[in-house]
């Protein structure tokens, strides 16, 4: 299993399970994470899961997505991976492996 932790300054804001689902995230309020950020567009980026791995996809934004200080289009995130979207932060964490 693992979460995003949304944070508000130094403080965690929200955090959400991602349970293998897509996760979007953006300014509207039809997202999944709704980031209350002018900078931030309407539908601005995904996370997703593909066999395993979570992959976090800019959706062709503004402003872009930033991990660990790098623009990124489509990244595989790994546990620790700070997530940078319009005036927010995220941090991947994976809490435990499933294995099969």
């Amino acid at each position: 299993m693992s979460k995003l932790l949304i944070f508000r300054g130094d403080a965690v804001e929200n955090e959400v399970h991602l349970a293998g689902n897509t996760v979007r995230i953006g300014r509207d309020a039809r997202n999944d994470i709704v980031l209350d950020d002018k900078s931030v567009s309407r539908f601005h980026a995904e996370v997703r899961a593909d066999a395993g791995t979570f992959f976090i996809v800019d959706l062709k934004s503004r402003n872009g997505v930033w991990v660990n200080g790098n623009r990124t289009e489509h990244t595989p995130l790994q546990h620790g991976d700070k997530i940078h979207i319009g005036q927010t932060d995220l941090l991947f964490e994976v809490l435990f492996r499933v294995s099969s």
